[in-house]
């Protein structure tokens, strides 16, 4: 290898150096986040809880569907009479 290519490989060596301590850094706040906001230690915990959540929802969603169902059939017979 030339002096020209060992410099540049220490170059790119050097900046993925600093993107790896960059993404370690981002990791951690992330963790840290996951931790203090959702009180999930694992990414795994995270994904339970948001598919929990998820669920929760979607009852959610099915109870109101019926309730404006019903709701709006009530306001037919109230129009008809």
């Amino acid at each position: 290898m030339t002096p020209e290519e060992l410099l540049e490989l220490k170059e790119k060596i050097d900046t993925s150096k600093t993107n790896v301590a960059e993404l370690e850094g981002r990791k951690k706040q992330l963790n840290e986040d996951l931790k203090k906001n959702w009180k999930c230690d694992t990414l795994e915990q995270a994904e339970k809880k948001v598919d929990d959540m998820q669920e929760d929802i979607d009852e959610k969603n099915k109870t109101i569907n019926k309730k404006t169902t019903a709701l709006e059939e009530q306001l037919d017979e109230n129009n008809k009479m």
